[in-house]
């Protein structure tokens, strides 16, 4: 089985971009169904090990795309779901707004047949399911499926739980996974004054230094009432 992740980094205004163009992603086991009883096993070691993953970023178009894949070798492994959960990490760039989407990645291991329908002793992956937010119901998982059909939600709804996708005859899905990076930020300054002769009208000054904001930056004062300046 193969999980195929796709990175999407949308810059500022003015296609401005952070100093940082890898970003890492975990895919870990959450569980393991057996085929036979419907039993949740948790022990990892029934399966194929977590992956962490490092995707590179480069100019494409307006934006900044890369991509990059996981493999699960099933080799071995008892038939049954086997489950895991991808998501991004995040990475503390300044400016970045992370996709905090997570992913529930189902995987159908079953008996591999002859001709005559007969096992070989080896196993296969039949299917590859997706779902984002909330994986399906306990009980589909418990249910072997060759049939799985499903299409790829809409990227701009990250927060629908429901469905991903189902992996095809490839057995491969791609995840997106999409972040913004912005320049602009509120620098919100306040004054109280107390007191019984306190004047509610007295203006008081303030000097901000920006720094390393480049030539040519630019600021805009908004005044408590409304006024810019």
């Amino acid at each position: 089985a193969k999980i195929n992740l796709a990175k999407v980094l949308r810059p500022s205004e003015g296609g401005v971009y952070p100093n940082a163009d890898t970003f890492e992603f975990v895919l870990e086991p959450v569980s393991y169904t057996l085929a036979a009883t419907g039993e949740t096993l948790t022990e990892t070691a029934n399966m194929p090990a977590g992956s962490t993953v490092t995707i590179t970023v480069t100019k494409d178009g307006d934006v900044k795309t890369g991509t990059e894949s996981i493999e699960l070798d099933f080799a071995g492994k008892e038939i049954g779901v086997y489950t895991y959960k991808l998501t991004e990490t995040n990475g503390g760039v300044a400016g970045v707004e992370y996709d905090n989407s997570v992913y529930y990645v189902n995987v159908y291991v079953i008996n591999q047949v002859n001709e005559n329908n007969v096992p070989t002793g080896a196993v296969t992956v039949s299917d590859v399911t997706a779902w984002r937010t909330n994986n399906m119901p306990d009980e589909a998982l418990k249910a072997l499926t060759t049939d799985w059909t499903g299409k790829l939600l809409d990227i701009n709804n990250k927060t629908a739980a429901g469905k991903v996708g189902n992996g095809g005859e490839d057995n491969e899905l791609d995840y997106p996974f999409e972040n913004k990076y912005s320049t602009h930020s509120d620098l919100i300054v306040s004054k109280t004054v107390t007191g019984n002769y306190a004047s509610t009208t007295q203006e008081f000054a303030f000097v901000v230094a920006l720094e390393g904001l480049g030539a040519g930056a630019e600021y805009t004062v908004t005044l408590a009432d409304g006024t810019e300046k």
